[in-house]
Order: C-alpha cells, then structure tokens, then sequence
C-alpha cells in the first residue's frame, strides 16, 4: 500500500469520526518513581455515521514544563479500532523522547491478514532501512492501549484470564491478561475497588521491552474505568493515574 493510499483511508475515516458525538475523555497524571512528571490524554470517540463499526483513540502525553528543559516528552497516537471487538484498523503515532523521534503509520488488512507498516520519521531519506513493511498475522491484532478499553466490556472475574495478540511498531507478540485479585485503589477522581490485571507471555518473547512488568487496575463497577496503568522498567516504574473523566 503507497504512503498516499494509507494517508488518505486514515484521514477518511478519521474526518468521519470528528462528526460523532459520545466522546469520553480520560485525563491521567503520569509518575516516574512517584513523581510527577507529565499528563496524559486518552480519548475514545465513537463513529455515528453510516458506517458505524469503527472507534478512534487518541492519545496525547506531555512532560512538565520543568521536564521539558532537561527532557521532553511527547507521545501522540491515533488509533481506529472496530468497535465491536476492538481490534486494529490502523494507526498513527510520533513519539519524542529528548532528541529521539519516531513515527509511523500502520494499517490492517483484516481480510488478507496483512499489516502495513511504514515509518515515516525521514520521508526524504531514500536509503530507509526497513521503513516499508508488509506483516503477516493469524487472528485479530490489537494495540496494546486498545486492549486496556476492551476490557471494560468484558466479564471480568478474579482468576478469569484472556489471550490476545498484540501490534506495537514492528513486533507482533501473544499474551494473556490475568485477573489475579481485588484491590482498593485511591485516585484524584475516585477511590474504589478495583479489578488487578496483569500481562503473562504465550511464548518465549517479552510481553513488554527490557523484561518489564506491568498492572492495570479497573474499576468494580458498572462504569469499568482504568483508574491506574503501572509499567514497572529497568530505570523505575512509569504510572498512569485517572485524575479526570469525562462523557460527552
């Protein structure tokens, strides 16, 4: 698939999505070993028009402004899912991370059960190494943040557990997340019971980068809210903690 081909299905469908309504926002503080150190912005749009089997997710993280002086940070995604099981259609996403920049765009052909994945951080660079792929896959692919919101729309119960097959850059990787117990959890925005899930590898990969570990915390209620995402990484633990929700 050309790079125009995959730029105009994704802003398609994503000029679509911008005419619907029933948003919900999600606003994080985001934490290295405890402190403070950006804000995130996860936000789920539904699609009200003709074809309505598609969602976007978009996410937008940034650093403090201290943080910025000695270390900026910026990750923004756009994710379109299906709507019913949540797995992948395509994706854009650029990340900075002081000096270092990525971005890609990828987008899912679910019926040849191929990925098309282009970097697009030096267009004008003839000589890009791998910046084209086509990915083969079995099954439905999903992104790792999209899986977190599918969630909510399952039966969770303590010992339950679900596989999955994920798609992040390049790397294709299968898990399951286990529901190992319950736990009250204290957030700006609510305190409640919460659901505790965790990541365990199908094979012999990393579910996550340098053997890290992760857990996520939903809501017990009928709301199902991800009130609290922990990566714990060679460096420190990275933490996500609801500070604000909103439904439009």
């Amino acid at each position: 698939m050309t790079k125009i081909k995959m730029f105009i299905f994704l802003f398609i469908i994503i000029c679509n999505l911008l005419f619907s309504y029933n948003l919900e926002e999600f606003y994080y503080k985001t934490k290295f070993k405890g402190l403070r150190v950006g804000n995130t912005k996860i936000s789920l749009l539904n699609d009200s028009s003709l074809d309505s089997n598609k969602k976007i997710i978009t996410i937008e993280s940034y650093s403090t402004k201290l943080l910025d002086i000695i270390y900026k940070l910026r990750h923004f995604s756009t994710i379109i899912i299906n709507s019913n099981d949540y797995s992948l259609i395509g994706t854009t996403q650029k990340i900075q991370q002081a000096k270092y920049i990525d971005s890609f765009n990828t987008t899912v052909d679910n019926t040849a059960k191929i990925i098309y994945y282009e970097n697009t951080q030096d267009l004008n660079n003839s000589n890009r190494q791998n910046s084209i792929l086509n990915i083969s896959f079995d099954n439905k692919i999903y992104d790792p943040f999209a899986i977190v919101y599918y969630l909510r729309k399952l039966n969770l119960e303590v010992n339950k557990v679900y596989e999955f097959q994920s798609f992040s850059k390049t790397t294709i990787r299968k898990f399951s997340l286990e529901i190992i117990g319950i736990e009250k959890i204290n957030t700006p925005y609510i305190n409640h019971d919460c659901f505790i899930i965790i990541p365990k590898s199908l094979d012999d990969k990393n579910v996550l980068k340098h053997k890290g570990e992760m857990k996520i915390w939903i809501t017990k209620n009928k709301d199902r809210l991800p009130i609290k995402i922990q990566q714990k990484m060679s460096h420190g633990t990275m933490e996500l903690v609801l500070k604000d929700y909103n439904v439009k």
